[in-house]
């Protein structure tokens, strides 16, 4: 019986008297499933190997396996008959092993500060090959997967970013076998370097003008939440990162000292900052009227701290015309530095937190942020006065 095996037509298959009903795939040759005379689905896939001969191998069981992950694990198998590999038995739990298995146990061997960021961005760009055997992928799927996403979508930094955190997890499961056999046998993600395709990105350098503060910051305090109201004018008066801001924990907030302190930063070290007058009042607001304990920006069930306010972020955009993200607040703040307050580029660096470059700033430099409380109050200044 030769038709294009769907989940509609297995359901639906005959189940025979005696004997065993086979089903082979119109779509993708060598792929296909076999019923039983018990009603038992499973899948096959079955080829020449050179000087060998024939060969057919199960693959699993329906509905366990569906059939999806069947017919990629079928096309796996194919192509090592092709080669003249015969796939042994011990290879099945290797061969079964999905993308999401594998980003679970590269994650689970490392302390990464970015583990958060590999899961979402991963999910993103990946989410609907997660279940499939990561044998499975192949260099036609990366490069596809590449060119529709940054070539015709426009996403190229985002699909930059995955096909770096994706690299690094294929390449770590080179290194690693499943009872004995290799994980992975190639890294498919190598295709976009050996074709050489063009991944540098123009690095952006949007900000909020100061001539647009004022509307955009009335914008802010009257469409958004209290939380994403606090959290952008946070963000835009201390240039903070996204994931720093987001993170704070009322046990590092100092109102005594007027400090407040960001564990985990991108360059490893704790970052403490002074408050600006506004940003002591926009904190002890929130610790006023907050209901974590944990968390100045809680998440809706107080469990972790907010992933995500875009909905409150595009009111803002919409009404104003001001296009921004999280990132944009930071360059602002550093612009705003710069231009309005005439402050040096290597404080700037200070202050924005950046991993000191070069012996002298490395060894004896020892300036932090907490002691340019001066800065930050007058940047306050401008960005709270609203006739600026």
């Amino acid at each position: 019986m030769h038709i294009k095996i769907t989940k509609r037509m297995i359901e639906k298959a005959p189940i025979p008297s005696n004997g065993d009903l086979f089903i082979r795939d119109t779509q993708l040759k060598g792929f296909g499933a076999r019923v039983t005379c018990k009603g038992t689905i499973s899948f096959f896939a079955e080829g020449k190997i050179k000087r060998i001969g024939s060969k057919r191998l199960s693959l699993g069981r329906y509905p366990v396996m569906d059939i999806t992950t069947a017919r990629h694990l079928a096309k796996d198998t194919l192509y090592n008959f092709s080669k003249g590999i015969v796939p042994d038995r011990r290879e099945s739990d290797a061969t079964l092993f999905s993308l999401k298995d594998t980003i679970e146990r590269y994650l689970s061997s490392r302390s990464l500060k970015s583990e958060a960021d590999y899961r979402r961005v991963t999910k993103r760009v990946f989410g609907d090959w997660l279940d499939r055997p990561v044998r499975s992928i192949t260099r036609e799927d990366i490069e596809k997967r590449y060119c529709d996403r940054a070539l015709k979508k426009g996403c190229k930094a985002q699909t930059n970013k995955a096909m770096r955190y994706l690299n690094t997890i294929l390449n770590f499961a080179l290194t690693e076998t499943i009872n004995g056999t290799p994980l992975l046998l190639s890294n498919p993600v190598k295709v976009l370097s050996d074709k050489r395709y063009d991944r540098s990105v123009k690095p952006k350098k949007t900000f909020i003008e100061a001539s647009q503060l004022p509307t955009w910051v009335e914008a802010v305090r009257r469409l958004c939440t209290p939380l994403a109201r606090d959290l952008l004018l946070l963000q835009v008066q201390t240039g903070l990162r996204d994931s720093e801001a987001k993170g704070l924990l009322w046990e590092d907030v100092d109102f005594e000292n007027r400090l407040f302190t960001v564990r985990n930063t991108k360059n490893g070290s704790d970052l403490t900052i002074p408050m600006s007058e506004q940003v002591y009042k926009l904190l002890l607001g929130r610790k006023n009227n907050d209901t974590s304990d944990i968390y100045v920006f809680p998440n809706k069930t107080l469990t972790g701290p907010v992933t995500s306010i875009w909905k409150q972020k595009d009111k803002v955009i919409q009404e104003t015309g001001i296009q921004f993200t999280h990132h944009c607040l930071r360059r602002t703040f550093a612009s705003l530095l710069k231009k309005e307050l005439g402050v040096d580029i290597p404080t700037i660096s200070i202050l924005l937190n950046h991993t000191p470059q070069g012996v002298t700033q490395k060894h004896y430099l020892t300036s932090s942020p907490k002691d340019f409380r001066k800065e930050y109050q007058e940047l306050g200044n401008i960005i709270n006065d609203t006739n600026y």
